[in-house]
């Protein structure tokens, strides 16, 4: 389904095409992020309706992260609304949020080496309310879904990064979230792994209906995985639009995309 940017006021929109009924799941009000005299997120503004999928652009010290975290709850915006849900969780932790369905994986993973596949992911189920036994039979769906069934009782330690990558993606499955928040997820990964990720999280994006919001410096990656872009550069909101539109602007392609390799990628 085609899906087209239709700006509010100052609000970048992130939305179905016209005549849609689509609610927007996320919604940032001119948030502002200072650290002491450091401006890193200057006025943003987005609405992201449920099933969307956004990739964030820039380069380094654009302000990605910053507002991923903002996202998450690891950073509070020093002005503006974030609103999830129909709810302002402007002030609610990062642990407030993971329990009210908003998800993330990181660029370095943090899996629990000293338990199993299946442990790890058995923590994630019972921190989101599930009882042990329960746990212990519902993991093997999440490393299922996510290629790991051969590894499930095997140490988290003896993963290979893809693997743990995949490890990732399955605990913060388990939380059964409606925003997932994709940090890098394809960082370590040997190239020909790739499209066995991006396959599955294209999966999980359809049958589940999930929220992506996605930070990639792999363009192939993103091309196949999200329906609309934001670029943002020193904090700011430059441009959005469809991945193609905001991928062959001359800023992009100057600034973020100088790799040749992933130039021919974005533009294949």
């Amino acid at each position: 389904m085609q899906r087209c940017v239709q700006p509010l006021q100052s609000t970048t929109r992130i939305a179905k095409r016209a005549g849609d009924d689509v609610a927007d799941l996320l919604n940032l009000s001119n948030v502002t992020v200072r650290f002491g005299g450091l401006t890193a997120l200057k006025d943003i503004s987005l609405a992201l309706p449920q099933g969307s999928a956004l990739g964030l652009l820039g380069p380094n010290g654009a302000g990605k992260t910053t507002l991923f975290n903002v996202i998450a709850g690891a950073v509070r915006p020093t002005e503006g609304r974030v609103v999830f849900d129909g709810r302002d969780i402007t002030a609610a932790s990062s642990s407030a949020r993971s329990g009210g369905g908003i998800a993330r994986t990181f660029q370095i993973t943090q899996p629990f080496t000293s338990l199993t596949v299946r442990e790890n992911v058995m923590v994630a189920l019972t921190a989101a309310g599930m009882a042990m036994r329960g746990a212990f039979s519902a993991a093997v769906e999440y490393v299922g879904f996510v290629g790991l069934r051969a590894k499930i009782d095997e140490s988290a330690a003896s993963l290979s990064t893809g693997q743990r990558k995949r490890l990732e993606l399955a605990r913060a499955l388990a939380t059964r979230p409606k925003l997932l928040l994709l940090d890098e997820v394809t960082g370590g990964v040997d190239r020909p792994s790739i499209p066995g990720l991006v396959e599955t999280i294209r999966q999980l994006h359809a049958e589940r209906d999930l929220t992506l919001v996605v930070v990639e410096h792999h363009m192939d990656f993103l091309k196949a995985l999200v329906d609309r872009a934001m670029f943002l550069d020193r904090g700011a909101h430059v441009l959005s639009g469809s991945f193609a539109e905001v991928a062959a602007d001359p800023r992009v392609r100057d600034i973020y995309l100088g790799d040749p390799l992933e130039l021919e990628a974005a533009d294949a």
